[in-house]
């Protein structure tokens, strides 16, 4: 059953955390979402019921809290019954994760040499000195090799949204590019010219067809 989600910000003071919610955390753990919603804002909303008692996002509540944020973005699970089934299975869920070390390592690695505040990602200095530790050139080949081998999706003739923007995949076929700017066009209502030698893009692609 698909529904609709509706983010919208309600006054936190309306929000009610479930009395029986058997998931604790320690400050210190508070602290942390408080400071990934202080560097990176709110990407993630609170879940609550109809009597907007939270489902999922206690953390996130308490955060703001600690934050003395006025509102918060909600979305109100209105199908979901009962609701504390997924509250548990919310948390529940969460207990099967692991984290695979070479390749956490990698991307702290990454993260560091583009001068990025590693302490925003929530491990303690302590944690981010001992996964950082020996990091070397042969660890980033094996990631590369074994990314390597993962199957591939893109094909020949596919496009990609990327915002604003198209990535149209493919070997150097004439009749794609006449696919792609023609699409353009139509897109932007201007007319694409041949920078080499003047002619519009019509020009060239009825001369080559003829």
């Amino acid at each position: 059953m698909k529904s609709k989600l509706k983010v919208e910000w309600l006054d936190i003071s309306k929000i009610k955390p479930y009395a029986r919610n058997p998931r604790t955390r320690s400050e210190a753990a508070v602290q942390k979402v408080a400071a990934s919603i202080r560097k990176f804002g709110w990407k993630q909303p609170i879940v609550v019921d109809r009597d907007l008692v939270i489902v999922a996002g206690h953390g996130r509540y308490e955060a703001a809290l600690a934050l003395k944020q006025k509102t918060v973005p909600i979305v109100v699970a209105r199908d979901l019954t009962p609701a504390a089934a997924y509250r548990l299975a919310d948390n529940r869920t969460r207990d099967e994760t692991s984290w695979n070390k070479k390749l956490l390592r990698l991307e702290l690695s990454d993260l560091r040499g583009r001068k990025a505040d590693l302490t925003s990602t929530g491990f303690d200095k302590d944690e981010l000195t001992k996964l950082l530790a020996g990091i070397t050139a042969d660890d980033v080949k094996s990631v590369a090799f074994t990314a390597s081998r993962v199957p591939k999706v893109s094909r020949a003739g596919d496009t990609w949204l990327l915002g604003a923007h198209e990535l149209t995949c493919g070997a150097e076929d004439p009749h794609q590019c006449d696919r792609l700017i023609a699409r353009w066009q139509k897109m932007t209502g201007q007319s694409a010219l041949l920078k080499a030698s003047g002619q519009t893009f019509a020009e060239t692609a009825q001369r080559r067809t003829a």
